[in-house]
């Protein structure tokens, strides 16, 4: 009788040796027990790379020995090649979970099985497929590695091997999103791998093998299976490759309505492109069609748009009884800012509309502040030519005020109070709070008695999980530095979770029998510490849990503000003196009230102490309008340009870039708030951690602006999720600050509108309104600072207009006003006809009109664009205004 041992012997003699012939004989004859007496040597073949030469033998074994659970976790790395040993195994032993191993696989994997494996073990009855199973096997059939020719090939000759392939297991193609598409879209441009299943399509449809019209109704529907746009575009390729007929076109009428609805615009466009060679039949479905109108007419596609008019300008032509429902529904698009819809949609209503006036003056109403001035006039008939004033500003009754007293820091006057601010601190990513800490540890420790000390526990649990947060480390291979960052909670919430731990260890002094469990939990979290220092000192561990003084991220001038102001508080705590923070905030998000600081610094003379340098630099920083004179002149030694040569940005594309010039600070050496501001913050400041470091200099907000467009912007292209983590709360912070947008603020937010992030794009646009309204940015600056980028092509002139047309434009007559003055300081500074200049100088015309005002650009170079036949008409336009 063997023993397990002998058993495992035996196995890695037929394992190591590659006895595929003795495989078989020695499973059949295992029992329980044996099996189970394989299994650790099964896992420790899986860990290691002795599998790669034996993996059939391997497999076989697991798929004998194990038990589902066993079997997935065993094989997760396995690649699903054919076995020949499976089958063999599969003759006489065939597991119930076998087949819900394999379909549970096609949920996490495109190659899940062989399809030829599948087919073979579905025929025989070993495994009952799901259709995800089938789609995603059947998706990389016809690709296979020539080992001959060192290239990739692809086959049909797999969809002769059973009925089943085309009576059923291929129509599961257009229900799942598998592989294939992969390979259309990244393989090499061989035209034999990229258009494997399309070439596959055509033939046997040609040969009536597939029916053609169950595969053009299939590639329609796709529509109710929510594909990505990947997929999405392969079928309608493959509908366009197809060259469906008049009369299959006009058969699926309905399908092609239903793709309509379809968020991917090559979807649509491919369906609209149909419909227009049917639009003309008498089989048509005009009511079909037309009920359908008000989706397409909600796309923000220009192509889509064109079309729908184009098809609704036909059936209007060739149906008189439907031209008043057509006009009246296509009056939603004057709502839709592109003047070429307009006037598109303005020529079919004057052409059709003129019986149905009466209805299509009804319905034109809502839409009539919406309409183009140009486009008025073509709907003289249905609408009066009367001047619309824009909202004036009469509603605006007080200026735009930084602090804000519906916006004062709340007080905190109980331990109940401050425990329960407390409580959230660590779990908040309120900026403020950070800054707020130190002002409530203080008050705090005036209020604290020892049966108090319990209710800190929770706080602390949370400090202590936050200061073990991992650091990252990071090299930067052009200059040789080391960075180490903290992203997550961001090395500010770290100083925080270290400035109260420090805190309890003062509480422990203080009250050393009731705050004993403070001691203890202490203990606990500083060996861990130790630990983990030691166990990763690979992945360059810092111990976390230090006293104040010896925090690591003081590295970073960056950081040493806040840092000193922290030391300093606790530093108040320990020698008993009842004096107050001068640079905690008295309003949201950082401001401090002038009478407030006068009141605290007074007390420090009354005290006859002398107040902390940082504190006291960093408290006349958050006084509205206050700037130290030497800051800025040094400010004034900022400079920006656009660079000679191209680079690559994150898409591999190459366009010119920003260089900024910011020097070293003349106080780097010194203990001062403005060390910093030389400093590159990429390799310190984090998405958690940008808007501490932008209250740090409220008033000059010029400095963290600055140094993020060096950092952070050099192309309008985001260059990661982690600049556009940094990047949006610093738009967000912007927003918040209700000052005048100074020099290299304005130059942020010049790139900010222009960047490839809507979210980003949207802030910038209502800081814009925001400021224009209430005077507080010079837009002749602003405009200036984006025509130069325009003209060296470093963003695409339609972002800036997409947001003019959708949200900057006829709001206030104040804000047009401003707008057309943007828009002269852009053109300005336009030395070419740049791509959709058109466009700008379309909204340059408007925006005369709204204003009732009259060019103010060089004619000259008017005259020089005039040359370009397309922009010919719009500047006669203008100059005919002027």
């Amino acid at each position: 009788m063997n023993t397990g041992n002998e058993i495992v012997e035996s196995f890695k003699k037929i394992y190591f040796n590659n006895q595929r012939n003795k495989i078989i004989p020695f499973l059949k004859e295992l029992k329980n027990k044996d099996k189970k007496a394989l299994l650790p040597f099964l896992r420790e073949c899986a860990s290691k790379s002795t599998y790669k030469e034996n993996r059939e033998i391997f497999y076989v074994t697991t798929l004998v020995c194990a038990t589902e659970s066993q079997f997935i976790k065993l094989t997760e790395w396995f690649y699903n090649n054919t076995l020949e040993l499976v089958d063999e195994v599969l003759e006489w032993y065939c597991p119930a979970w076998f087949s819900k191993v394999y379909n549970k696989k096609a949920k996490n994997s495109w190659n899940p099985l062989s399809y030829t494996d599948l087919l073979r073990w579905t025929l025989k009855g070993y495994i009952e497929p799901d259709e995800l199973l089938i789609a995603r096997s059947l998706g990389r059939a016809p690709f296979y590695f020539d080992e001959k020719s060192r290239k990739r090939c692809s086959t049909d000759a797999f969809l002769e091997l059973d009925p089943l392939v085309f009576d059923e297991h291929i129509w599961t193609l257009f229900k799942y999103e598998v592989s294939m598409f992969d390979y259309s879209e990244y393989s090499p441009k061989d035209a034999d791998i990229q258009d494997a299943w399309t070439r596959i399509f055509l033939k046997y449809t040609a040969s009536g093998r597939i029916s053609r019209m169950r595969v053009l109704k299939g590639i329609l529907l796709t529509i109710t299976y929510d594909f990505k746009s990947g997929p999405t575009g392969w079928f309608a390729n493959l509908f366009i490759a197809m060259k469906p007929t008049t009369e299959e076109l006009l058969e699926l009428q309905d399908e092609l309505f239903a793709t309509f609805s379809s968020k991917y615009s090559k979807l649509v466009n491919t369906a609209l492109n149909s419909v227009k060679q049917i639009a003309g039949s008498e089989k048509f479905q005009i009511d079909g069609f037309i009920s359908h109108l008000p989706v397409l007419l909600m796309s923000e596609v220009k192509s889509i748009l064109l079309s729908t008019l184009t098809i609704a300008e036909k059936v209007a032509k060739n149906h008189p009884e439907k031209q008043g429902q057509i006009c009246c529904e296509l009056a939603y698009l004057f709502l839709n800012k592109d003047e070429a819809i307009q006037q598109k949609t303005a020529k079919i209503i004057k052409q059709y509309g003129v019986p149905y006036s009466d209805l299509i003056k009804e319905s034109l109403v809502p839409y009539q502040d919406a309409i183009l001035s140009s486009v008025k006039e073509l709907l003289i008939d249905f609408i009066e030519l009367v001047h619309v004033e824009t909202i004036d500003n009469c509603g605006i009754t007080e200026p735009l005020k930084a602090i804000d007293e519906n916006q004062r820091v709340p007080a905190f006057n109980t331990v109940e109070d401050i425990v329960f601010f407390l409580s959230k601190f660590f779990g908040s990513d309120v900026p403020v709070y950070i800054d707020l800490l130190p002002a409530v540890i203080m008050k705090l420790n005036s209020l604290i008695k020892p049966e108090n000390l319990s209710q800190l526990e929770i706080p602390l649990i949370k400090a202590y999980e936050l200061s073990y947060h991992r650091s990252i480390s990071r090299y930067d291979f052009k200059d040789g530095t080391t960075s180490i960052n903290f992203w997550g909670r961001g090395l500010y919430y770290h100083l925080s979770a270290i400035f109260f731990i420090n805190y309890c260890q003062y509480l422990c002094r203080r009250f050393p029998t009731d705050a004993a469990y403070i001691a203890k939990m202490h203990e606990e979290a500083v060996d861990l510490d130790i630990k983990e220092s030691k166990r990763e000192r690979f992945n360059k561990y810092n111990r976390q849990i230090l006293p104040l003084n010896e925090w690591h991220g003081q590295q970073y001038p960056v950081f040493r503000p806040y840092h000193r102001i922290m030391c300093h508080a606790l530093n108040l705590i320990e020698r008993e003196i009842d004096l107050p923070l001068l640079s905690t905030p008295t309003h949201l998000p950082a401001w401090i009230q002038q009478d407030m600081l006068d009141k605290r610094i007074n007390q420090y003379k009354v005290a006859g102490v002398e107040p902390d340098s940082i504190d006291l630099q960093m408290a006349l920083s958050r006084c509205p309008g206050f700037v130290p004179e030497e800051v800025l002149q040094h400010l004034k030694k900022y400079s920006w340009k656009i660079s000679d040569e191209k680079e690559k940005d994150g898409n591999y594309n190459e366009h010119y870039f920003i260089q900024m010039d910011i020097p070293l600070s003349p106080w780097e050496d010194q203990n001062n708030l403005y060390a910093c501001i030389g400093d590159n913050i990429s390799y310190s400041i984090g998405p958690s951690d940008i808007s501490n470091f932008i209250l740090t200099y409220p008033t000059a907000l010029s400095i963290p602006y600055a140094l993020l467009v060096r950092s952070r912007i050099k192309f309008s292209q985001v260059a990661n999720a982690e600049t556009r983590d940094v990047l949006l709360p610093a738009i967000q912070m912007l927003y918040n600050q209700k000052t005048a947008v100074d020099s290299y603020t304005a130059l942020f937010l010049a790139c900010s509108i222009l960047c490839s992030d809507r979210n980003i794009r949207n802030y910038a646009a209502e800081i814009w309104l925001e400021r224009s309204l209430h005077n507080l940015i010079d837009n002749v600056e602003f405009g200036s600072m984006i025509g130069k980028l325009f003209n060296a092509d470093w963003a695409p002139v339609k972002r800036l207009t997409d947001l003019i047309t959708s949200f900057m434009m006829n709001i206030t007559h104040q804000q047009n006003t401003e707008l057309q003055v943007l828009m002269e300081a852009i053109l300005s500074q336009l030395h070419r006809t740049v791509t959709n200049l058109k466009k700008l100088l379309e909204i340059y015309s408007e925006l005369l009109v709204l204003n009732n005002s009259t060019a103010n650009l060089q004619l000259t170079q008017m005259h020089k664009w005039q040359d370009e036949k397309s922009l010919k008409k719009i500047i006669e336009r203008i100059i005919n205004k002027k």
